[in-house]
């Protein structure tokens, strides 16, 4: 059976609207999904520190736009706008389990011009792509010192008109922490996910949660690390890197049809976070995209191109709403 991926993010959203109704008599904090640091979830530490909220929601709208930058092997141009939300449910089942479900939605747009001079008498392959993550995951804390971590990812990345089961791909995560005090726990482990026609990602899981001191700390962010500094109570100013990937199915009227464009970068960027009342937070991001590859496949995973762009700058937006 064949599906649309917009129809997708409809579904998504109604899951987590049904999850909000539930979840609106709790308190905030965000409890990520994994791609966004299962492992931070390990931070609360169990025995006579604090109870969490036995069910906490969150809403992340978010918004980016990635200036137009040149390729270095060709005369193409590539700007990239991208709109999404992320859904984040977080469940207390024991003093020592907590489960997370965490819902991705997101949108991007692709500019390409004189995309022919990266893949000869082909025009612009791709223009709006769509992906959808469901991460379920869950910590379970053997003791005050050492916990596990685990969970899945269910992934689906195409253009409009792809179906589920040509832009699907599927993984998981497995790690093991140790706090070594209230202020630093470390987690190490693996994440392993399939790629659409490419070889499977195998990565480290590395996790880290850090308070310095009362105003500064280091944790991860997804494939990276953000140093935060707390200005005052309700504005946090941080710097951040981490490594993306994003694989699309494209259509089979593309200039590569049922081929796969796959994205992988590293931005590098600042982040001034303000919170007005404490379930909601505004953060404005600015920064560099330091490297940029675009690689090309077709149907049967041969790869026809690949280029990278010249550093360009990025700016970001996002609203996170905790219930």
């Amino acid at each position: 059976m064949s599906f649309a991926i917009p129809r997708v993010l409809g579904l998504a959203g109604l899951l987590c609207s049904a999850a909000a109704a539930v979840a609106q008599t709790s308190e905030s904090p965000l409890v990520p999904a994994p791609s966004s640091g299962e492992a931070q979830a390990q931070s609360e530490p169990t025995g006579d520190a604090p109870a969490r909220p036995a069910l906490s929601f969150t809403i992340t709208p978010r918004g980016e736009y990635t200036f137009e930058s040149s390729l270095r092997k060709s005369d193409a141009e590539v700007s990239i706008s991208r709109a999404g939300v992320d859904f984040d449910l977080g469940y207390q089942a024991s003093e020592r389990l907590r489960l997370s479900f965490g819902i991705e939605g997101e949108a991007s747009w692709y500019n390409f011009s004189n995309f022919g001079s990266i893949l000869p008498n082909a025009n612009d392959p791709i223009d709006d792509a769509y992906l959808v993550r469901f991460a379920p995951g869950a910590r379970f804390a053997i003791d005050r010192s050492w916990s596990i971590v685990g969970g899945g990812i269910i992934e689906f990345a195409g253009e409009r008109d792809v179906s589920l089961g040509d832009a699907g791909t599927y993984g998981g995560f497995g790690g093991v922490g140790y706090r070594f005090s209230d202020d630093l726990l470390l987690t190490a482990g693996v994440i392993i996910k399939s790629r659409l026609e490419d070889d499977v990602l195998v990565v480290p899981l590395l996790g880290v949660r850090w308070q310095i001191n009362d105003r500064l700390s280091l944790e991860n962010e997804t494939l990276g690390f953000r140093l935060s500094a707390k200005v005052s109570d309700q504005i946090v100013c941080s710097i951040f890197t981490r490594y993306e990937i994003r694989d699309y199915r494209l259509a089979d009227d593309s200039s590569i049809p049922d081929g796969v464009l796959e994205d992988s970068r590293v931005p590098v960027g600042a982040t001034v976070k303000w919170t007005p009342s404490p379930n909601v937070a505004l953060a404005l991001s600015a920064g560099a995209i330091v490297w940029q590859r675009f690689e090309f496949l077709d149907a049967q995973g041969v790869r026809l191109a690949d280029d990278r762009t010249r550093p360009a700058a990025f700016v970001g937006l996002s609203v996170e709403i905790g219930f």
